[in-house]
């Protein structure tokens, strides 16, 4: 027989001493977890900036609203107590900016949207009044808020993309303001035959249907493991930051926007395609003629009634700032095919028809619009040629995917031309404003 070495082994061969050893690791590393949840738990109870660092709680943006269409969440970690994307409400701000989502800043986070880089480089305070899919006709219902926080400037900003649309449905669809509907018996009929031809909502909601699931594995924070770790996330606070860990790598690291680009390149382009994707000299993208097109034609009778309509709200707009002793600019931001219209003739490449229809359409849009706020005497600021001269520059302000929305290079180049035209203007100071320590 084999004389025993005199440590204990378990029945497995591994001596005991090993094993309580891992033991007491595993507990080790328990107690630390637990010891750090405590802590996170502890200062999320004493902090709310904290506590929606620490957690990640799927607070929806919005609410359906019957008088604005969509209204802004206020209990969503990037909104204020009114509901809009700023760090706080003001007792008073220098400028007020009103805007859809390009003004609002989808795809960009808070700090590099456009109205908080106009506040950084014009050293005034900037409030920003903006949700996606709100138009002039929402800003004038919301007008009471610009006037509690007594502006020396408002700034209306409109998307050639669908503020259009947004004036006919909040006055059509939902009723709003029906006392900016035409007197013209021939105006209301031509509504009336191409609505019951075919509903222009019907045909929005088409367009903005998301691509057919194409087969592709879903990254695991989708479906019924994404929806168990956000409960979690929601609740422990070393699972919220694993989780947000988890999101900022993929972002980073997932090619997802290369991908969706080249399946858009490989698609066969037709008149009524959605999706184009190009590609000048490195800058990539995927422009959206023919959703685009639906809101711009100004063929229907329905989207040049909402381009009348946009009209009638800036006139009115620049009534209420007279009466409150203010300054009034219109801001203009185009499309992202408006913006790669010159790169892309200069590429020589095929041009899709829906392309060159949409092209013609928003620059008829804007023809009129300019006239009409040069008649009123209504001061504007067009973001076209900054927009384009970060392309000449070789930096494209969109992103490479489908997303009209301008990426921090978009929003910055916006920015710096409004400045400039403001500061230029006398609107905003060379210097700070004694308001400039308040939004950000």
């Amino acid at each position: 027989m084999k004389p025993s070495s005199g440590t204990p082994h378990s029945l497995s061969g591994r001596p005991v001493g090993a094993r309580r050893r891992w033991l007491f690791r595993l507990v080790a590393v328990g107690a630390a977890l637990l010891a750090a949840e405590l802590a996170l738990q502890v200062a999320a109870l004493l902090s709310p900036a904290l506590r929606r660092a620490i957690f990640v709680k799927d607070v929806p943006w919005y609410w359906t609203d019957p008088r604005l269409g969509a209204l802004p969440n206020p209990e969503h970690p990037d909104h204020d107590a009114w509901g809009y994307r700023n760090p706080s409400v003001p007792d008073r701000a220098d400028v007020v900016t009103f805007g859809d989502s390009q003004t609002y800043g989808y795809g960009v986070g808070a700090r590099d949207t456009w109205p908080r880089c106009l506040a950084r480089l014009g050293g005034v305070s900037v409030y920003s009044i903006a949700f996606g899919g709100w138009g002039p006709i929402q800003h004038l219902l919301l007008w009471d808020r610009a006037e509690q926080l007594k502006p020396h400037l408002i700034v209306q900003a409109l998307y050639a993309g669908n503020d259009l649309w947004d004036c006919y449905h909040l006055v059509y669809d939902l009723g709003r303001l029906p006392d900016l509907r035409p007197p013209d018996p021939d105006t209301a009929r031509a509504i009336q035959e191409a609505e019951e031809k075919a509903p222009l909502l019907n045909a929005i909601r088409r367009q903005t249907e998301p691509v057919a699931d194409d087969g592709q594995a879903r990254p695991i924070h989708q479906g019924a493991l994404g929806r168990f770790a956000r409960r979690c996330a929601g609740r422990i606070g070393l699972c919220g930051i694993a989780l947000k860990a988890y999101r900022f790598a993929n972002a980073a690291l997932l090619p997802g926007d290369l991908d969706e680009w080249q399946r858009a390149r490989a698609a066969t382009q037709t008149e009524e395609a959605n999706r184009w994707a190009i590609d000048l000299g490195g800058v990539r993208t995927i422009l959206t003629p023919g959703y685009r097109l639906v809101a711009l034609d100004m063929d229907d009778p329905r989207i040049r009634e909402g381009h009348r309509l946009m009209l009638s709200a800036l006139s009115r707009m620049q009534a209420n700032v007279r009466r409150i002793n203010a300054t009034f600019v219109v801001l203009l931001i185009p499309t992202k095919e408006l913006v790669f219209k010159d790169f892309v003739e200069r590429a020589g490449v095929d041009i899709p028809p829906a392309y060159s229809r949409l092209i013609a359409m928003e620059e008829q849009v804007w023809r009129r619009m300019t006239d009409h706020l040069d008649q009123e005497g209504i001061p504007w600021m067009d973001a076209l040629p900054a927009l384009r001269a970060c392309l000449s520059r070789g930096e494209s302000p969109y992103p490479i995917s489908a997303d009209g929305h301008p990426n921090a290079v978009g929003h910055r180049a916006i920015a710096e031309e409004l400045a400039r035209e403001l500061r230029r203007r006398g609107d905003i100071p060379s210097g700070r404003s004694q308001n400039a320590g308040g939004v950000r």
